[in-house]
This record gives structure tokens, C-alpha cells and sequence, in this order.
């Protein structure tokens, strides 16, 4: 007797043991790996997009970590420039005490010269002393480097403040000054002042000239040349009228005198447009038509309470500039930071100044006269201005700061989610596929070791 034994029972249990050990074989590689994709040919776009994301999530966060160290540069940047400020604090108090009406240059030199070059040194060490890393921040020397450019004087067409005095000397005679045909001549002059109130100022020429002046010569002698002579004293009274004083030192500031040597001013201007005789004694009849140059002698001169206003413009602070990068695009996600160049020479010859006393920047005095004083103020308190603006800027820079911080945290976030959810393995899914295929990997391999043991017995049972 033959016996014939169906073999597709045990063809169906051999698959399915074959699909749940490959189902149990990939949930334990991504369990065991992390990774929702094991093999490319699974899902060949998932894994070209999330690893890209993951690239970028990694790179980013290295960005977002250099980002937030590199930020502490504003924080040193700020303490120092609060320094410096408080400096410039201390250097304006000095020169307000040396300001002072019961000041003079002695004790200006003992009592506060030392303190204030002390400070204008430790202003420069503190510019020279910020740095991060290694690299300067305030000098001028770090980063990509935009040097200062020197602020442009103006020495013309400003007003002489306050009201002014001049003692023009000694006039010893003016002559040449015609009348009719007939030479008038001023000789020993009584009082001689001159009115510069009006004036304005020039020294672009090399010599200190003042224009629209008005001088007047106070109980004048005067003569007329003729038959018979006239001869009387009156009042003489020339407007608009040029002075050039040729010779150093020209013009003193403050509330000092300085003297101008004899043969130091040049007179012009004087014609008969502009002068007024008033006063007149009787003998001298009627003047006429005064015409003709003058030849002017002029003794010593002194000039006192005088106060010259000058302007500057043009001026730009110096600069570092540094690059704080933001994102994975190098050549357009990053953040420009110009920080200035706070040395105390440099910060002084690109300041735009209104109010200077002397036509220069070239730095701060060494204070040792009233007149260094009067020098200084304006520019120092030109200066304090000028780094209240730079601690804005920094200010401005640390309110971006925060927000591209944030920016870059949440970017962080939002690609490890993006790439996580296509690249990371769901653990409990995974664990219960690994779970439920290990049951039926069992269950297959109990089901055909239980048939085998079947057709052993059926085989013994025929072969007797």
C-alpha cells in the first residue's frame, strides 16, 4: 500500500517563518540602531531628505553654539565703553573745576594737570586692553580694519563770541587821506578802540584776518592842508573795515590778554565810503570827500576777552568690523559688527565739533593754562557724545543678538523634528512588531516541527 503525503501545509508555514524572522530581523536593526530606515531601497527619498535635514540640524547647532559664545564680545565690548564713559566723566569734571573764575595757570599746572593726563592714559589703556581671544575689539587694530577719517576745520565766516575789545595802540598818523585836493591828516589820536562784534574770522591765508570791523579814533587831531591850514580834533569812525595780524601769537582765548606786536596789523579798508567824522571843531569847516590809501602807523596792540568760533565737519570714527555667522549659507547668513576705534587721538580728529576755540584737533591739551582749559571743553564734551553713541550701537547690536539667538534655538528644534520623524525609529511601534513577529516566528517553527514529527510516525507506521 502507497501512502502520499501533501506537502503545501508545510510550504505555508516555511513562508511565514521566513516573513516574521525578516519582519522580526528589521524591527530589531531599527530598534537597535535608532533608524526608521535601515536600507536605502526601503524609502531612497525619505533618506536623501532626512539625512540632509540632519546635516543641517548638526551644522546649525554648531553655529548655534559659537553663535551664543561669540556673543560675549558685546558684553566685554559694553563694561569697557562704560569705563571709558566714566573716564570722560572724570576728565570733564577736572577741566570744569579749572574753569573756575579764581583759576589761574599755576595752579591749573600743579593742581590738576597730573590728574588729567593720568586719565587721558588710562582712557587709551582701557581702549588698548579689550579683546576676546586675543583679538582687540576697541583700537582699531582687530577684524577688518576702516581707519578714522580726520574731521575738516572751518576757520571762516563765524561769528567772534562774545562781545569783544581791542586796544588798537597808539596811532600815530594817517595819512594820504584826501579832501578837495588837500591831504587830511589823523595824528595823536586820544582813544582808539576797535569793534569786532560784527566780525567775522579768517585764517586761510596763513595770517588771522577779521573783516567787517569798525574802529574808532576818539579826539583825533586833524589837519587839512591848505591856505591857511584847518586844523581841529574830532571823532573818526571807519566801518567795515579789514585788520591782518600778521604776527604770533595773534589772537588769545579766554578771559587772558595777549599782546600783538607793533607793525603786526595791517589795516585796509579805509576809504571815504565808510568813514564818519563826528565832533568836528569849527575850524575845520567842512570836511568833504575823504579818499585816497592811508598810510597807517600803528603802535603795540593788545587784544583781551576774545572768543573765536570755529567748526569741524567731515569727521568719521574709525572702525573693527567682525562677522558672527547665523546660518549654513556662508555667503549670505551672517551679521556685520563694527565696533570703533576708541583710541583717544583718533576718537579727537574725526569729531564734528560747533564750538571749537581754536582751529585744530589734533588732541587734548596737556592743561596746564586757563587757556588749555577753554581748549579742552568742547572736545570733551564732543567726546562724551560720541561714545554715548557707541554705546548705543552695542546696544543695538545685543537687541539683534537676542532675537537671532532665539531664531537659531527654534531652527535647531524644527529640523531635529523634521529629521526625526522621517529617520528616527518609533521605538514602541518597533517594539511591538519585534514582539508580535517573534510570536509568530514560534509559532511557525512549533507548527512544523510538530508536522515533522507527523510524518515520522506516519513513516514508521508504513515502512512497518
Amino acid at each position: 500500500m502507497s501512502v502520499s503525503v501533501n506537502n503545501s501545509y508545510s510550504a505555508d508555514m516555511r513562508t511565514a517563518l521566513s516573513q516574521s524572522l525578516a519582519e522580526a530581523l528589521r524591527s530589531g536593526t531599527a530598534m537597535a540602531t535608532g533608524n526608521a530606515i535601515t536600507h536605502a531601497y526601503e524609502d531612497p527619498t525619505g533618506l536623501a531628505i532626512g539625512s540632509s535635514l540632519r546635516s543641517d540640524r548638526d551644522i546649525l547647532k554648531i553655529i548655534e553654539t559659537s553663535f551664543v559664545q561669540n556673543s560675549a564680545v558685546l558684553d566685554i565690548v559694553e563694561g569697557q565703553i562704560k569705563a571709558m564713559h566714566s573716564v570722560l566723566k572724570q576728565l570733564n569734571e577736572i577741566l570744569t573745576r579749572g574753569s573756575g573764575g579764581l583759576m589761574n595757570d599755576e595752579m591749573i599746572n600743579k593742581g590738576l594737570s597730573k590728574a588729567y593726563n593720568q586719565c587721558k592714559a588710562e582712557f587709551d589703556r582701557q581702549a588698548e586692553s579689550a579683546s576676546y581671544a586675543g583679538t582687540q575689539l576697541l583700537n582699531g587694530t582687530g577684524g577688518v580694519i576702516t581707519k578714522s577719517v580726520p574731521a575738516q576745520v572751518t576757520t571762516s565766516g563765524y561769528a567772534i563770541t562774545p562781545t569783544t575789545s581791542f586796544n588798537l595802540g597808539t596811532v600815530e598818523a594817517l595819512t594820504d587821506l584826501t579832501v578837495g585836493g588837500s591831504t587830511l591828516t589823523i595824528s595823536n589820536v586820544g582813544t582808539s578802540s576797535v569793534d569786532l562784534s560784527n566780525a567775522t574770522f579768517d585764517t586761510t591765508g596763513g595770517n588771522s584776518v577779521f573783516k567787517n570791523v569798525t574802529i574808532k579814533l576818539s579826539g583825533s587831531n586833524l589837519s587839512i592842508a591848505g591856505t591857511p591850514a584847518k586844523t581841529g580834533t574830532a571823532d573818526v569812525t571807519f566801518s567795515n573795515v579789514t585788520l591782518t595780524f600778521a604776527a604770533a601769537p595773534t589772537v588769545t582765548t579766554g578771559s587772558s590778554t595777549g599782546s600783538i606786536p607793533s607793525g603786526a596789523v595791517t589795516v585796509s579798508g579805509l576809504s571815504s565810503s565808510n568813514v564818519v567824522i563826528s565832533n568836528a571843531a569849527s575850524a575845520l569847516g567842512n570836511i568833504g570827500v575823504i579818499g585816497g590809501t592811508p598810510d597807517v602807523k600803528v603802535g603795540n596792540s593788545s587784544v583781551s576777552n576774545l572768543g573765536v568760533s570755529f567748526s569741524s565737519s567731515g569727521g568719521k570714527l574709525g572702525t573693527s568690523t567682525f562677522k558672527f555667522v547665523t546660518g549654513i549659507n556662508l555667503d549670505k547668513d551672517y551679521v556685520l559688527v563694527s565696533l570703533p576705534d576708541l583710541n583717544l587721538d583718533s576718537m579727537i580728529k574725526s569729531l564734528n565739533v560747533t564750538n571749537l576755540t581754536k582751529p585744530s584737533l589734533n588732541g587734548l591739551t596737556g592743561l596746564v593754562s586757563v587757556d588749555d582749559v577753554h581748549t579742552d571743553i568742547p572736545v570733551i564734551k564732543a567726546l562724551e557724545k560720541q561714545i554715548i553713541t557707541c554705546m548705543n550701537d552695542v546696544g543695538a547690536y545685543q537687541k539683534r543678538f537676542i532675537n537671532i539667538t532665539e531664531q537659531l534655538n527654534t531652527s535647531v528644534e524644527k529640523l531635529d523634528v523634521a529629521q526625526g520623524a522621517i529617520l528616527n525609529a518609533d521605538l514602541p511601534s518597533e517594539s511591538e512588531i519585534y514582539a508580535k513577529s517573534s510570536v509568530k516566528t514560534n509559532i511557525a517553527i512549533a507548527r512544523l516541527n510538530s508536522q515533522n514529527q507527523m510524518l515520522q510516525s506516519l513513516q514508521r507506521i508504513v515502512t512497518g
